[in-house]
């Protein structure tokens, strides 16, 4: 179990957002009374498609203004945009203007010292391995890098937290592994940005890399804890079966099989359970699944 450092980087209270519907009518709530915190080191946000998860990142990064809530960071009353930055899944780029120039007009914004800022930008271009390309214009990048670079503004700008918007949904799985090592190293550095927030379907990197994790559906947060933690709501619910089960029988959930040495992963809450079914360890995605269900709330 992971220690749970306090006091919380980031506290959100009570936040709503709301999507006007094409047409007219009623308003759809993308996200809705969301409470919870982020600390510092990283935490997943996990859930179906279409639950809000970008909606709560740009919220979260000042990009969209809530309904109702707020987001806060400690006692700094400085705008989110100048605290917090948000990464998209595909980052975008100023097709002429190169990732020095670009970090530079970055630094420099809103009247910032030039000099200082030039100080931050090689190093930042160094972290992130974008030396060789520091002076070729933005058009030329590949989609590694312009993550890169969007993750080099977040050093640039001194950004507190980062929100990360399915940063590893290529399927090149030595990419996505490159990314997190990539990622943990670049957070140990000085000056690093202090939260990540990583919106991810990947449950399986989010059990691996993760501390914490935020499970959303349909706009409200239906668990906010450990990683472990989230395992342990299925706990007394998991069982191996002898056979891979193909009808859907009462208070059972066919999750996603896999086999070992026979025997097929089972989450129920039926009662009694079959005399051939034997307990197992609980495993993130159980406790994923019995959120999405309202279960144990």
């Amino acid at each position: 179990m992971v220690s749970e450092p306090t006091p919380p980087l980031i506290q959100v209270r009570r936040l709503s957002y709301r999507l006007r519907k094409a047409g007219g009518g009623q308003p759809a709530m993308a996200v809705a009374e969301c409470n919870f915190v982020v600390h510092a080191g990283f935490t997943a946000l996990v859930g179906p498609h279409g639950a809000g998860k970008t909606t709560l990142l740009k919220l979260m990064a000042g990009l969209y203004r809530p309904h109702r809530g707020s987001v806060r960071i400690g006692a700094d009353r400085r705008p989110l945009t100048q605290q917090v930055a948000y990464v998209p899944p595909f980052p975008g780029v100023y097709p002429r203007l190169t990732p020095r120039d670009f970090l530079l007009r970055l630094a420099i914004w809103d009247g910032g010292d030039r000099t200082q800022a030039t100080s931050r930008i090689l190093p930042a271009l160094t972290r992130m391995g974008l030396e060789s390309v520091a002076d070729r214009p933005g058009r030329d990048l590949d989609a590694a890098q312009r993550r890169r670079l969007a993750l080099a503004s977040a050093w640039v700008q001194q950004m507190l937290a980062v929100m990360l918007d399915e940063p590893t949904a290529t399927p090149d799985a030595a990419h996505r592994l490159a990314f997190w090592q990539d990622l943990f190293r670049w957070s140990r550095q000085p000056n690093s940005p202090q939260a990540y927030l990583i919106a991810t379907h990947r449950l399986e990197e989010v059990a691996a890399y993760c501390d914490r994790v935020l499970v959303l559906d349909h706009g409200r947060l239906r668990y906010q804890g450990t990683v472990q933690g989230l395992a342990e709501r299925a706990a007394g619910l998991v069982y191996w079966s002898p056979v891979r089960l193909y009808d859907r029988e009462e208070g059972t959930i066919l999750e996603r099989y896999w086999s070992v040495g026979h025997r097929f992963a089972v989450l129920s809450e039926r009662r009694p359970v079959p005399p051939t079914w034997t307990s197992r360890p609980p495993t993130i995605w159980d406790g994923y699944v019995v959120s999405l269900r309202g279960r144990r709330q």
